[in-house]
């Protein structure tokens, strides 16, 4: 039953991104004016540096209320999903964890985390997320 959970929640994270993968604003650097997203990028083959930045661009913009970029002291990305989560899995109509489950669950973290008070959240570094969204993606192409 845990695999299952835990492909349903990649599966969630994923669709959550997708959805707002067309909602990164990029601007013009001449002119300021938000640029189209379609104008921005080409139709070529995306890759997984281009995996790396949409998603980052996702939770850096805040996209995702409930998932949080955090720059740690030791100097690495952070994503931190706050109870926020419950609400969108309970949304969904999906068995609802309490955060400290899911962490358990998937091998996360459960801590206090200061983004920008202090507050209990599941923690994961950024590069160890993106392997679990896609699998196929080493952690060597990850850290480049």
């Amino acid at each position: 039953m845990d695999e299952e959970e835990i492909e349903y929640l990649r599966m969630f994270f994923i669709d959550g991104i997708n959805k707002h993968n067309k909602s990164i604003k990029v601007y013009s650097a001449e002119d300021g004016y938000p640029i189209k997203y379609h104008d921005y990028f080409t139709d070529s083959v995306k890759d997984s540096n281009d995996f790396y930045e949409r998603v980052f661009n996702i939770i850096n913009e805040r996209l995702i209320p409930y998932m949080v970029l955090h720059h740690g002291r030791d100097g690495l990305d952070y994503v931190c999903f706050t109870s926020g989560l419950r609400k969108a899995l309970e949304n969904a109509n999906e068995v609802c964890y309490n955060i400290k489950s899911i962490a358990e669950l998937l091998g996360w973290e459960y801590k206090t985390v200061r983004i920008p008070e202090s507050t209990k959240v599941m923690v994961v570094r950024f590069d160890k997320f993106l392997t679990f969204l896609y699998p196929n993606l080493s952690e060597k192409e990850v850290n480049e």
